[in-house]
């Protein structure tokens, strides 16, 4: 149950709404990344990851580097570009349309399991607040 200021205050009204917005807004934006990661999963050859009871965030820090794999193929590159992507994200704390279009570019090198992984780091960035996102830049298509 949600506790609602008292209706004579404006101010703590409008301030309420504008974060039951900000709410909304994030819930929505979950809801797409995590369908976006089952359509993955349902794609990826091979078996599923073994599912796991925590996970970790990696640490998105601007001095610390996530650890890229060595680009042996296009996929591994892919792979390698993307978690750059989202570190280069975090640095900025910012993911906005230009970084959609270049993921969606690097998703497709990628195998089903690389982009499991760069989806479920993006998810975790996202959620620990080292990346801020619009509703635009999610939503685009």
């Amino acid at each position: 149950m949600m506790v609602r200021p008292h209706p004579g205050n404006d101010a703590l009204t409008e301030a309420f709404a504008r974060q039951e917005s900000k709410l909304e807004a994030l819930t929505g934006q979950l809801a797409r990344v995590e369908a976006m990661m089952a359509e993955i999963q349902t794609r990826a050859p091979g078996p599923n990851p073994a599912p796991t009871s925590a996970v970790h965030a990696p640490d998105l820090s601007p001095g610390i580097a996530l650890k890229d794999p060595a680009p042996e193929s296009a996929s591994g590159a892919a792979l390698a570009q993307g978690q750059r992507l989202i570190r280069d994200a975090a640095a900025a704390r910012r993911w906005g349309p230009h970084e959609v279009a270049e993921l969606r570019r690097l998703m497709r090198e990628m195998t089903g399991q690389q982009q499991f992984e760069v989806m479920r780091q993006l998810s975790v960035a996202i959620n620990s607040g080292a990346i801020q996102t619009s509703a635009s830049a999610i939503l685009r298509e």
